[in-house]
């Protein structure tokens, strides 16, 4: 595994906010570790160290979670919080998916249809994803 100026950028694009010569530091210390597994463990080891501030400020603030929900002006910020979220889940949604699956109507009736199956006959969702890639891979042949 060698650390490209490629890797580099999308593990600093990955989380903004981590100090970068964290990550960098261990993704170029693994290429001198012998085995195949190395590459596993670091992977796992860089995923922990994305999620450890998010953990950290959860369970810092746990205990007071019951006091924090009772007051109204911590709900109307989650309240801002859970709309930024749904926001930002919206724009990932549009950006990637959207701009590279759907292409023409068929596309679009094909996702209204999945949706319409995971909203209202409250199908699996692992049965909509197969269902909708077997329609996906015959609307393509």
């Amino acid at each position: 595994m060698t650390v490209t100026p490629n890797t580099k950028r999308i593990l600093i694009k990955a989380n903004p906010r981590q100090p970068k010569p964290i990550r960098l530091d261990i993704l170029e210390a693994s290429t001198h570790l012998p085995g195949k597994s190395t590459q596993l463990l670091v992977g796992l080891l860089l995923l922990v160290t994305v999620f450890i501030p998010a953990f950290l400020l959860l369970f810092g603030a746990l205990p007071f979670w019951e006091f924090l929900r009772q007051r109204e002006d911590v709900q109307r910020s989650m309240a801002g919080i859970n709309a930024a979220v749904v926001g930002v889940l919206g724009a990932a949604l549009y950006d990637p998916v959207w701009t590279s699956a759907i292409h023409a109507r068929s596309d679009f009736a094909l996702a209204l249809a999945a949706f319409g199956l995971l909203l209202y006959s409250r199908r699996s969702p692992v049965l909509v994803v197969a269902l909708t890639a077997l329609a996906a891979w015959l609307l393509a042949t």
